[in-house]
């Protein structure tokens, strides 16, 4: 009598398909990552400051006495003249007395709103007093002394007060005024001068 094995009702089986011997089996296709986008920002102005390639020109200037014709109406005899050697910038300042000049290139600085840095005189005294070279030389002004009785080494400013003189003069006689108004035409001259420089320019 032959044994026999009790047949399990359930038993675990692997199925595999049937394939020839010689297949191969493709693996999972890979799939690459996406290349990263550069983030994108929004577009930001460029803004460019224009750079000023002007250069303030540096006042060199000649300053003098002169008498006036006669008296003004103000009682001015005398009249400050100031030229800049670099701007031909002419300033006139009437004036009772030539005592007090440093007064005077106050009132210049304080209208031009510029700073010198040169400033030939003569050798008067008036421009050689003990405030005027302390407060030229706290401000940075290299005074330039000219001899007494020099006048080439004045010789702009001087030709300016004959020009402005004789202008003056010269309006006086067709305006058919009194020569007291001298010290107003000079200075109207002046004006007038340094507007008709500069629109030509």
């Amino acid at each position: 009598m032959t044994p026999t094995t009790a047949s399990t009702p359930y038993k675990d089986t692997i199925t595999t398909p049937s394939q020839p011997a010689n297949s191969v089996i493709n693996p999972e296709p890979i799939i690459a990552p996406a290349p990263l986008l550069p983030l994108s920002l929004p577009e930001v102005p460029v803004v460019v400051t224009p750079v000023s390639t002007f250069v303030e020109p540096i006042l060199d200037v000649r300053a003098d006495f002169a008498d006036s014709c006669q008296i003004g109406h103000s009682g001015d005899h005398w009249f400050l003249l100031m030229v800049d050697k670099t701007t031909e910038y002419v300033s006139l300042y009437n004036t009772k007395t030539r005592s007090n000049p440093l007064a005077l290139l106050k009132e210049y600085l304080t209208f031009t709103g510029r700073k010198i840095r040169y400033l030939r005189m003569d050798n008067a005294k008036e421009f050689h007093s003990e405030e005027m070279l302390a407060f030229c030389r706290d401000n940075g002004i290299i005074i330039q002394p000219v001899i007494a009785y020099n006048h080439t080494g004045m010789c702009r400013v001087e030709s300016y007060i004959g020009v402005v003189k004789s202008n003056g003069r010269v309006g006086m006689l067709n305006a058919n005024v009194s020569l007291c108004f001298h010290d107003n035409t000079v200075l109207d001259f002046c004006i007038k001068w340094n507007f008709t420089w500069y629109s030509q320019k």
